[in-house]
C-alpha cells in the first residue's frame, strides 16, 4: 500500500497477526509522512513499544522520530469474535524534533542494527562510551536517547 504524500493520521484496529508489518510499513522510513496513529493491538505489543526498557531494535529505531504511549487496556471481552488476548490502544506520534536527522535514517538503521547484533563496544568507541557513562551497557539497556547520543557523538571528539 503507497503512503499519502502529505500528513496523515492512522486510527485503526490492526490484526495482531500483520501488526509488526503494518507498524514497519507505517514508521520504518522516518521520509513517511505520518502525523500520529492510534491503534489497537494485542496487549503485549502495546506495552513492549510504550516501555522504553528492555529496548528493541525496533523501538529505538522508530522512538527517534516518533512517541509511544499506551493508552489503555482493553479486555478481550470487549471484542467479538473474543480474542485469546487482551488488547491495547497505542498512541504513536511524530515527535515535533526528531533525535536523528531524517537524511541519516538508513545509516541510524545499520548503526543500531549493528549494535544489537554484535554489542555497543562494537559501535561506539571506547572514549564516547565513556564520556556517556555506557562502558558496560547492553543494546537492550540503552534508550531512543541514548542510542541517539550515540549515533550522533560518532563524529564529535571526545
Amino acid at each position: 500500500m503507497v503512503l499519502p504524500p502529505e500528513p496523515f493520521r492512522v486510527v485503526a484496529n490492526l490484526p495482531f497477526d500483520r501488526t509488526t508489518d503494518i507498524l514497519r510499513h507505517l514508521l520504518d522510513d522516518p521520509r513517511t509522512r505520518l502525523a500520529r496513529a492510534d491503534v489497537v493491538v494485542e496487549w503485549d505489543v502495546a506495552v513492549k513499544r510504550a516501555v522504553p526498557w528492555p529496548s528493541t531494535l525496533n523501538s529505538v529505531l522508530w522512538s527517534a522520530w516518533y512517541r509511544f504511549a499506551l493508552v489503555r487496556r482493553l479486555p478481550a471481552s470487549a471484542f467479538e469474535p473474543r480474542p485469546r488476548v487482551d488488547a491495547g490502544v497505542l498512541a504513536i506520534e511524530r515527535r515535533s524534533v526528531a533525535l536523528v536527522d531524517d537524511a541519516q535514517w538508513q545509516s541510524y538503521r545499520a548503526f543500531v542494527a549493528s549494535g544489537f547484533r554484535r554489542g555497543v563496544k562494537f559501535v561506539a568507541s571506547p572514549a564516547v562510551l565513556r564520556s556517556l557513562r555506557l562502558c558496560s551497557a547492553l543494546p537492550r539497556d540503552l534508550d531512543a536517547y541514548q542510542w541517539a547520543e550515540l549515533f550522533n557523538a560518532r563524529g564529535r571528539p571526545m
